[in-house]
């Protein structure tokens, strides 16, 4: 999800009934709409067709409605607001841009420590995000308080041992991962050597997959 706003709070936000994304498939209509509690976003499967909208529709909106209740009270996670109906989610609009849409001299070394510290209290209550490489799901208000947006591949987990607690931690370390893509791309001078070290070898790595998501950027070079 990607909130068209800007972190200056004289600009206007979208008008009700404006739309942020619409795509085809199983992705949801999201958009602006107006509530009693002011502005919100709502992601909309109402429009899918019926197989959808019976089931993988409503398992969506049950697990993201359960992960964001489970968040609340976190600085930096949306508020969840009241929806009309199961197929529909609704959070609180925040006016911001996309980490990758700040201007330089905006992404002050605060911003990432807000950032990290957000997503050490999102772990401390035994959620992943398991999407955090998606620059857009990464918002940042005027005040440079960091938002996590769209939990729709976020998990809970419930149990702390076992292999319940094996899996969790290997996909924490998944989001941590998408931490230092940001830190060294964005905030390299907050880079440790552990961090350079750490980055070399998820380069390693990288060079071994036989199937890449993307071509290597210049501007991830390890700084």
């Amino acid at each position: 999800m990607e909130y068209v706003g800007t972190p200056d709070a004289a600009v206007a936000a979208p008008a009700p009934g404006s739309v942020l994304r619409r795509k085809g498939g199983w992705s949801p209509l999201i958009r602006v709409v107006g509530t009693p509690h002011g502005l919100a976003v709502e992601k909309d499967y109402s429009a899918k067709p019926l197989p959808i909208r019976a089931t993988v529709a409503r398992l969506l909106v049950r697990r993201e409605r359960e992960v964001l209740r489970h968040l609340q009270g976190l600085p930096g996670i949306p508020r969840l607001l009241p929806s009309p109906d199961g197929l529909r989610i609704r959070t609180e609009y925040i006016p911001g841009r996309p980490i990758h849409r700040l201007p330089p001299d905006a992404l002050r070394p605060e911003i990432y420590r807000r950032l990290e510290a957000l997503v050490r209290a999102m772990h401390a209550r035994r959620v992943v995000h398991l999407d955090l490489r998606q620059r857009k799901n990464i918002l940042i208000r005027g005040d440079g308080q960091p938002f996590l947006l769209d939990f729709a591949n976020a998990v809970r987990f419930r149990l702390t041992g076992g292999l319940s607690g094996w899996t969790f931690a290997q996909l924490a370390a998944l989001d941590r991962s998408a931490l230092l893509k940001y830190k060294n791309r964005y905030f390299p001078a907050l880079l440790t050597d552990a961090d350079r070290q750490q980055l070399r070898r998820h380069r390693r790595v990288r060079r071994l997959w036989l199937f890449k998501p993307h071509k290597s950027r210049a501007k991830d070079v390890i700084r």
